[in-house]
C-alpha cells in the first residue's frame, strides 16, 4: 500500500526472503525447520501483486504475471490461483491500461470461468471487482486513441456486462451489479466518441435508475451523470451535455445529495460547447455556475475558465485569436490562469499563420516566467509551453526565426539542467520540432546545427533520458535539410542516413525508425534539386521494390513529381522523354486502381518544363501534344492553366519553327478565351519568343515587331501585372532587331521615357542599349541637354532606377514560384 516507488522492490525483498527461510527448513529436521511456518500463503502473493499492480513501473503488469505464474508451479494447497489472486494481478492490467491489457483480462476473466464451472470451484469465479476491472481497461484503450475507437470496446463491455448479468440472475450472488460496473461502461462510451455516444451512455444512465428502484445496488451517482455528460461533450453536442447537468442538479435539489454538480460536472458541460466553438455559450454556462442555489461552495477553477478558453480557440469566428488573447489577459486580472491555458494559446497561434505570431508568442513565454518569479508557481513555463513556441516558430512565414527556435530549445535545456524540475523535461517533440526549424533556416550552417541536435539527442538518451531518444521524425527532418541544402555532398549524406535508418529498422528491431514515404521522399527531392536524376530515379525504384516490405512508404504523386522536376533540372537532352516515361507510368499505374498515384495538373505541366530544359530539336511538338492531352482530358483538375500555356511558350520560343510567333500569339488568345489571366511570366515568354526569331523572312520579322509592341502595350495597360526592368530589357532586344531606324529611334524614345518614368532602368539595360543601339540615340534620350558625363547609373536620376530591383514573387522561374512543392519533414509534431 505504499506511494514509494520503491516499494514493490521491496515487498519482493521480503518475499524472496520468507521463500528461503521457508525452504531451508524443508531440509532440515526432516522437513520440520524453524521456519516451517513461513510457507507463503494467500496473504503473501496477493500483497505482492497487488505491490506490483499498483506501482506503475514499465514493467508492472510482466512482474506481478510472474509472480502469478511462479504461484500456480509453487504446488502445494496453498498456492493455488484463486479469484484473490487473479483479482488483484486484474487489477494491474487494467491501471497499465491499453487494448493488450484488456485481452489479458479477458483471457484471465475467460479461464476464472472455465475453471469455475469445469470443477465446481467457487473460488474461481470473477468478482464484481474483476468484470468492473475489465470494463473499465477497455474504457483506458478507448481513451487513448485520438478519435476514440468508434463504439468497439463500449460494445464489447456490453457483452461483457450482460454475461455478469446472467451469471447473478442464475445464481451467483458475488456478481450482483454494481454502481461501479456500469459507470465503467458509460466511461467506455464516453471515451468511444462515437456519434451515438451519448445517447447510449444515458440509455445506461436510466437503465440503472429503474434497476435501483426494483432493488438492485447500481444507484446513479455524480460520476454516472458525469460520465454521461463526457460522453455528449465528446460529441461536441452542447445543449444535451447541458441538459443531462441540469438533471443532474434537479435530482441533487430532490435529495439525491450522491449527484451533487461538481466542479468537474460544469467544466465537462462547458468543454461541450467549446468543442463546438461557442464561446458565448460557454461564457452563460460558466456564470451559470455561481448562480444557482445549493451550489455555493462549486466555484469556478482553471479548469472552467480554460474550457471557456477553448471555446475561443476553437471558434470559427473572425479574428478570434483576439478574442483569445483578451480572455487570457483576463484569466491573468482573476488569478485563474495556469500553464495549460497559456500551452492552448500557444496552439491557437500555431493555427493563425500570421507574421506577428511567432513575436507574440515569445511575449506569453516571457509572460509567464514573469507571474512564476513573482510566485505564481501555477504559471511555472512547461516543456508543453516550450515546444508549442519552437514549432510555432519553425511554421512562421519567416525562415530567419529559425535561429530562435533553436535558442529556445537550448534554453530549456538550461533550465532543466539547472532546476532538474520534470514539469521542464525536455523530450524528443522538443527536439524534432527544433530540427524542423532549420528546414527552413537560411542559416548556411543549418545541416552542422541539425547534427549537432541530433547528436545532442543520442548522448542524452545514452545517459539514461528515455525521453529525447531519436526517431523516425527526427531522422526525417535531418534528411529533409541536407535535402534543402546547397551544401556540397548534402543529398549523398540526406541518403545516408535514409540508409541507417532503415538498418535501424531491419536489423536493430526499432519500429520507430520505419522508413516512410516523406524520408524516401526528401531524399529524391535532394538528389532531384542538384539535378541528378538518375539518383533520385534509383531512389524511386527502390522504393517501388520496398513498398510490400513497409506499409507506411510507397510511391505517390509528391514522389513521382519530384522525379520529373529532377530530369527537368538535369538539362540532359533526353530529360524531356525520361520525364514523359514517368508520367506515363503514373497513369498506367492509375489506371489499375493505385489511387495516390494519380497524375496531377504539376505532373503534366513539369513534363513540359523538362522538355523546354531539354532542348532537343522536336520538344515543342511533343510538348504541344501533352498540352493538347491536357486539353482533351475531362477531368477540370487537368485542364491547362496559366503555368502550363507559358511552359510551353517557352518550349516554343527555343524551337526552330518558322511559325513560332503566330503559334505563340494563337496561345496567348486562347488563354484570354479560357479566361486565364496572362501574368508576367507569360508576357515574358511571349517576348522572348519574339527576340529568338532567326528567320530572315520580312514578313515573320514584322509580325515578331508587331507583337513585342503589343504585348509590352497589354502589360503597362494591365490592371493585374506591371512591367519588369527585364520586361523592357526583352523589349528592346526585340526592337532593336527588327525595327527601321525611324520606327527604331521612335519606339525606343517612347518605351525607354516609360522605363525610366516606373524606376525600371538598370545597369543591364544601359548595356543592352549601348551594344544594340547608337550612342547618339541613347544619349538624345537620356541626357537631351548633352552632358557628357558617362552614361552610367550612378549619373542618371536616382528616380529612373528606384524600382529596377524589386522582384516578382518567384526565386528563379514562373514554375517555381505556382508548382506545388514538395514539403518533407514539416508535419506538426502533437505526440507527448
Amino acid at each position: 500500500s505504499s506511494l514509494s516507488t520503491e516499494a514493490p522492490y521491496q515487498a519482493e525483498h521480503v518475499f524472496k526472503t520468507m521463500l528461503e527461510m521457508y525452504n531451508s527448513s524443508l531440509v532440515e529436521n526432516g522437513g520440520d525447520g524453524e521456519w516451517i511456518d513461513l510457507k507463503p500463503n494467500h496473504v503473501s502473493y496477493t500483497s505482492l501483486i497487488s505491490a506490483w499492480s499498483n506501482s506503475g513501473h514499465d514493467d508492472a503488469i510482466d512482474r506481478a504475471a510472474n509472480v502469478l505464474k511462479f504461484m500456480q508451479t509453487a504446488g502445494g494447497s496453498q498456492s493455488n490461483a484463486t479469484t484473490e489472486h487473479t483479482t488483484a494481478l486484474v487489477e494491474s492490467y487494467s491501471n497499465s491500461g491499453g487494448e493488450d491489457s484488456a485481452v489479458m483480462i479477458l483471457i484471465l476473466m475467460e479461464k476464472m470461468l472455465s475453471v469455475a464451472e469445469s470443477t465446481g470451484d467457487i473460488s474461481m469465479m470473477p468478482t464484481t471487482a474483476t468484470f468492473t476491472a475489465l470494463i473499465d481497461c477497455m474504457a483506458k484503450s478507448a481513451g487513448q486513441k485520438k478519435h476514440g475507437d468508434g463504439g468497439e470496446a463500449a460494445m464489447r463491455s456490453e457483452t461483457i456486462l450482460k454475461k455478469m448479468e446472467e451469471l447473478y440472475e442464475s445464481g451467483y450472488s458475488d456478481l450482483r451489479p454494481t454502481t461501479a460496473v456500469y459507470n465503467a461502461l458509460i466511461n467506455a462510451w464516453a471515451k468511444s466518441m462515437r456519434s451515438d455516444a451519448g445517447e447510449r451512455a444515458e440509455e445506461w444512465l436510466k437503465k440503472m435508475e429503474k434497476m435501483y428502484l426494483s432493488g438492485y445496488d447500481c444507484k446513479p451517482d455524480a460520476i454516472t451523470f458525469s460520465s454521461t455528460i463526457l460522453a455528449y461533450a465528446n460529441t461536441n453536442n452542447g445543449k444535451e451535455a447541458e441538459r443531462i447537468l441540469m438533471e443532474m442538479y434537479e435530482a441533487y435539489k430532490t435529495g439525491e445529495k450522491e449527484c451533487k454538480p461538481s466542479t468537474f460536472s460544469f467544466s465537462t458541460a462547458i468543454q461541450a460547447y467549446a468543442n463546438q466553438g461557442k464561446p458565448e455559450e460557454a461564457k452563460r454556462l460558466l456564470a451559470l455556475m455561481g448562480s444557482l442555489p445549493d451550489l455555493d461552495d462549486v466555484e469556478p477553477d482553471s479548469n472552467c475558465l480554460n474550457c471557456v478558453l477553448n471555446a475561443y480557440i476553437n471558434s470559427e469566428q473572425h479574428e478570434s485569436i483576439n478574442s483569445c488573447l483578451e480572455f487570457l489577459d483576463e484569466m491573468d486580472k482573476k488569478g485563474m490562469s495556469d500553464s495549460a491555458s497559456y500551452a492552448s494559446v500557444m496552439e491557437k497561434l500555431n493555427k493563425v499563420g500570421k507574421s506577428w505570431t511567432g513575436k507574440k508568442g515569445e511575449e506569453l513565454l516571457a509572460r509567464m516566467w514573469a507571474f512564476y518569479d513573482q510566485g505564481n508557481a501555477k504559471l511555472k513555463p512547461t516543456s508543453t509551453v516550450y515546444i508549442s513556441l519552437i514549432n510555432l516558430l519553425a511554421r512562421s512565414n519567416r525562415p530567419q526565426v529559425s535561429g530562435k527556435a533553436v535558442d529556445l530549445l537550448n534554453e530549456l535545456l538550461q533550465k532543466y539542467d539547472e532546476t532538474k524540475d520534470p514539469d521542464l523535461t525536455p523530450n524528443t517533440v522538443a527536439f524534432n520540432a527544433a530540427l524542423s526549424a532549420l528546414i527552413r533556416s537560411p542559416n548556411r550552417n543549418r545541416v552542422q546545427e541539425a547534427e549537432k541536435i541530433l547528436q545532442q539527442m543520442e548522448e542524452l538518451y545514452d545517459q539514461g533520458n528515455r525521453q529525447v531518444k531519436p526517431d523516425g521524425f527526427s531522422f526525417t527532418n535531418l534528411i529533409s535539410c541536407y535535402a534543402n541544402s546547397d551544401t556540397a555532398g548534402s543529398a549523398e549524406r540526406a541518403e545516408e542516413i535514409l540508409q541507417q535508418m532503415q538498418t535501424l529498422y531491419d536489423e536493430d528491431g526499432d519500429k520507430s525508425m520505419r522508413p516512410t514515404t516523406v524520408a524516401f521522399g526528401a531524399v529524391v527531392h535532394g538528389w532531384a534539386r542538384q539535378g541528378n536524376a538518375d539518383r533520385a530515379q534509383a531512389i524511386v525504384d527502390h522504393m517501388e521494390t520496398l513498398q510490400d516490405r513497409y506499409t507506411e512508404m510507397s510511391t505517390n504523386t509528391v514522389i513521382y513529381n519530384t522525379l520529373i522536376n529532377g530530369w527537368a533540372k538535369s538539362g540532359r537532352e533526353e530529360s524531356g522523354q525520361k520525364a514523359e516515361e514517368i508520367l506515363v507510368r503514373m497513369q498506367e499505374l492509375f489506371e489499375k486502381g493505385k489511387e495516390e498515384v494519380k497524375p496531377s495538373r504539376v505532373s503534366y505541366n513539369s513534363v513540359l518544363s523538362a522538355y523546354y530544359k531539354s532542348r532537343e530539336h522536336n520538344a515543342h511538338i511533343n510538348a504541344k501534344r501533352i498540352v493538347q492531352e491536357m486539353e482533351a482530358n475531362p477531368d477540370p483538375f487537368l485542364q491547362p492553366d496559366v503555368v502550363t500555356y507559358t511552359t510551353l511558350m517557352n518550349v516554343i520560343s527555343r524551337s526552330r519553327d518558322p511559325m513560332k510567333v503566330d503559334t505563340v500569339e494563337q496561345i496567348l488568345e486562347k488563354m484570354k478565351v479560357k479566361k486565364l489571366k496572362p501574368n508576367n511570366f507569360t508576357y515574358d515568354a511571349v517576348l522572348r519568343t519574339c527576340v529568338q526569331v532567326q528567320s530572315r523572312d520580312r514578313h515573320q520579322r514584322r509580325k515578331a515587331l508587331i507583337l513585342s509592341v503589343k504585348t509590352l502595350g497589354e502589360v503597362q495597360d494591365s490592371p493585374h501585372v506591371t512591367p519588369t526592368s527585364y520586361t523592357y530589357s526583352l523589349f528592346f532586344s526585340s526592337l532593336s532587331k527588327f525595327s527601321s531606324h525611324e520606327e527604331q529611334q521612335r519606339l525606343l524614345t517612347r518605351s525607354l521615357q516609360d522605363c525610366c518614368k516606373a524606376g525600371l532602368l538598370n545597369e543591364s539595360i544601359l548595356n543592352l542599349l549601348r551594344q544594340k543601339f547608337p550612342s547618339q540615340l541613347i544619349q538624345s534620350i537620356l541626357s537631351p541637354s548633352g552632358t557628357s558625363n558617362k552614361m552610367c547609373i550612378q549619373n542618371l536620376p536616382k528616380e529612373w532606377s528606384r524600382n529596377s530591383h524589386q522582384k516578382l514573387p518567384s526565386t528563379t522561374s514562373q514554375r517555381q514560384n505556382e508548382r506545388t512543392q514538395h514539403h518533407t519533414g514539416r508535419r506538426k509534431i502533437t505526440r507527448r
